[in-house]
């Protein structure tokens, strides 16, 4: 039997959503900018070097989209480049999360 461990924590904080991109060809696009973030654990330290952003396809289906990108710089200098895709299926509970 596999035993996960988290690695680190992950704390964001946004602005948005920006307008929409209704209509477009490509389908509806929402926009968050991250304006803060860290990335803490046991082996890692990192906060936003700069701006990020998570940008959301909204699917008529149920679902959203994301593609999230962003660079960190660590303790000790380094930088990482993050980004992550996904599925966010639009239930109650989420929908009332996301309000707050």
């Amino acid at each position: 039997m596999m035993s996960l461990t988290p690695e680190l924590t992950d704390r964001v904080t946004t602005v948005g959503p920006l307008s929409t991109t209704k209509g477009s060809p490509h389908g509806e696009r929402m926009y968050w900018t991250m304006q803060d973030a860290e990335l803490q654990g046991a082996r890692l330290s990192a906060w936003l070097a700069a701006p990020g952003m998570d940008w959301m396809a909204v699917g008529d289906d149920g679902f959203w989209r994301p593609d999230v990108r962003a660079a960190f710089l660590t303790a000790d200098g380094a930088t990482i480049w993050m980004r992550y895709t996904g599925l966010v299926e639009q239930i109650d509970t989420f929908k009332s999360a996301a309000e707050n």
